[in-house]
């Protein structure tokens, strides 16, 4: 037991490392979505394979999901685009669940304090149902609900399914915008903009709403 628990915490600090290192090195690339489409673009033949890796390993480095759904717009296109994006996010959102089952829920909870808790209790009551709702209205961060849910007793199907079809909104609103991002003249950028404003100020408005209530 002993053993195990030493190789654990050797593995963690192993995989902090290089998530550290892979952070630096990502940060220039998605510095901007014209300049992570320019990195897909290069590697043009294989531009979705690694878009999906880049986008599934996101979670390991804490980089904002945003950018890479405005530059899948912006490569792919709105709806090609939309897909990729609900897909990585659903892979990125599975890997969280792992590595949130593979370490516990002690290490999990220190990291994601009371939110892990909350989390639990409306997953572990309400299954697929709510992790569609959280993704579709984002009041809770993306990847603490996913490492928060790897604590729950949903199984991981549910887990994914609820992901992909709750991410599928978000996805689109980005990616339309991300589409429309260099044609800031055209009707097409302007709705998207209003469309991005309006769906960002869902949560807000809910929050807003159960603390009135």
């Amino acid at each position: 037991m002993k053993i195990k628990k030493v190789f654990s915490l050797l593995m963690f600090c192993v995989i902090i490392i290089l998530c550290v290192f892979i952070r630096n090195e990502m940060l220039t690339i998605v510095s901007s979505p014209q300049n992570l489409r320019h990195f897909l673009l290069v590697n043009k033949k294989l531009s979705v394979l690694i878009y999906l890796i880049l986008s599934a390993t996101r979670t390991l480095i804490f980089l904002p999901a945003g950018m890479y759904a405005l530059a899948s717009g912006l490569t792919f296109g709105s709806l090609l685009g939309t897909l990729l994006t609900a897909i990585g996010t659903t892979l990125s959102g599975i890997i969280a669940f792992y590595i949130s089952k593979f370490w516990g829920r002690d290490f999990i909870q220190k990291i994601l304090g009371n939110r892990a808790k909350n989390i639990d209790g409306i997953i572990k009551n309400n299954g697929i149902i709510y992790v569609i709702f959280l993704r579709i209205v984002p009041i809770l961060p993306f990847d603490a609900v996913s490492y928060a849910a790897g604590l729950t007793q949903i199984n991981i199907f549910d887990f994914a399914v609820g992901t992909l079809i709750g991410s599928l909104p978000g996805a689109f609103v980005y990616n339309y915008l991300g589409s429309n991002i260099m044609n800031f003249n055209s009707v097409e950028f302007k709705i998207s903009v209003i469309i991005f404003v309006s769906v960002s100020l869902v949560p807000i408005i809910y929050k807003y709403i159960i603390k009135k209530g």
